[in-house]
């Protein structure tokens, strides 16, 4: 019997190892993980919330060139493991020119999370009306959206008109000339439950003299811009269409203005 207890003394030392190593796994699993996450190729995560508000930033590298940031702050519905932001919070991501064109404050958005506060907008739910918040950024340029009815059938034209008024009021109530540089098309995109189903924003560049024109609005002066929708090869359902119109208003940053009108596509 005495020779038995040899190995089993011979084991103490291993199976302590393996208990040690089985409490560090667990305490690395249960306090340290949960701060890091591990971004593969294979992996992605996603996060939801409505946006607070978006803007441009400008800045130069190592090298002395310039470059331009886009930022949709977001408020968020759940966590951001991947930038370390817990639900409630605001976050600024850094996303594509086509994605920041496109969204509008008080929008619902579900974005692919990315490293360093990068984003990719996979859904977004327009919203109809400026947020109260806006308020206090507005500029003197008021947008309005119509249709000319808000029923269509299949195949048929939809026919929109946008309405730009530099109204004073919106600006303290003084008044001074607004000098637009806008696109000859308007900017236009298309939503239907959640996903955007089709847009202008492919066929227009900032950097292009030739789409662009500059037009100085005076106070209270309007001016209408119309473009029509061929209703063909979509399905029946509610749609929203956005109006985009961006700017420069003298030494600010780039002012964007959006508005959204639903339409009712039926058979």
């Amino acid at each position: 019997m005495g020779s038995l207890s040899v190995p089993n003394r011979r084991l103490i030392k291993p199976l302590v190892a393996a208990v040690i190593l089985v409490l560090i796994i667990s305490g690395v699993v249960i306090f340290i993980l949960p701060q890091y996450v591990y971004i593969s190729p294979f992996s992605s995560f996603y996060a939801s919330g409505f946006v607070d508000h978006k803007g441009v930033g400008y800045g130069t590298d190592s090298n002395g060139a310039q470059y331009t940031t886009y930022t949709v702050s977001v408020t968020l519905f759940n966590d951001d493991p991947v930038n370390h932001f817990s639900s409630g919070d605001t976050l600024g991501y850094i996303v594509s020119k086509a994605d920041w064109d496109m969204v509008a404050w008080g929008d619902t958005v579900k974005i692919k999370l990315l490293p360093d506060a990068q984003a990719k907008v996979v859904e977004l739910y327009p919203t109809l009306n400026s947020p109260e918040w806006e308020l206090s950024y507005q500029s003197p340029v008021s947008i309005t959206l119509t249709s000319d009815k808000p029923e269509y059938t299949l195949r048929e034209n939809a026919n929109f008109t946008v309405h730009l008024t530099n109204d004073p009021q919106l600006s303290g109530g003084i008044p001074f000339n607004v000098s637009l540089s806008l696109f000859k098309n308007c900017f236009f995109y298309i939503f239907l439950n959640g996903k955007m189903v089709t847009s202008n924003d492919n066929l227009l560049e900032y950097d292009n003299p030739l789409e662009i024109e500059t037009v100085s609005l005076q106070p209270n002066q309007e001016i209408n811009y119309q473009f029509n929708l061929s209703l063909t090869n979509i399905h029946p359902g509610t749609y929203y269409v956005r109006a985009y119109i961006g700017y420069l208003q003298m030494l600010e940053p780039t002012v964007t203005l959006t508005a959204t009108v639903p339409i009712y596509v039926f058979e």
